[in-house]
């Protein structure tokens, strides 16, 4: 199983090997197999993985998007865009906005996260 990604796409168009390989051919990149720019070995979640521990996965390994597979069937792709969705719903479902803890110009803020009611202050 194996991804193409938009850096293995510019790597492929930028990499001088491939290019002298092809030589005059070089112009027809677009005739080579998938095979031959893929990224093999994905690293993918499943529907089950926990959203942070994917986007910690994400960061660590500098991946713009995970394939979510059950089993061995592609089922969807997890992007940086579906991350930064989730955020914005988040902070929108959670934040009420930012206020100044310290009225000095250049003091704390507090990003106003509404706590449990029970919650310890």
């Amino acid at each position: 199983m194996g991804i193409v990604t938009d850096r293995d796409l510019r790597q492929v168009v930028f990499d001088a090997a491939v290019r002298g390989r092809l030589g005059e051919e070089a112009d027809q990149l677009g005739d080579l197999p998938v095979r031959e720019v893929m990224t093999w070995g994905v690293v993918t979640v499943t529907p089950a993985t926990d959203l942070r521990a994917a986007a910690a996965l994400m960061r660590e390994r500098r991946l713009g998007a995970l394939p979510v597979v059950d089993g061995a069937r592609l089922v969807g792709m997890l992007t940086e865009h579906d991350l930064v969705a989730a955020l914005l719903a988040l902070l929108r479902e959670r934040v009420a906005g930012p206020t100044p803890l310290d009225r000095e110009p250049g003091g704390e803020y507090d990003f106003g996260f509404v706590l449990p009611p029970n919650a310890d202050r």
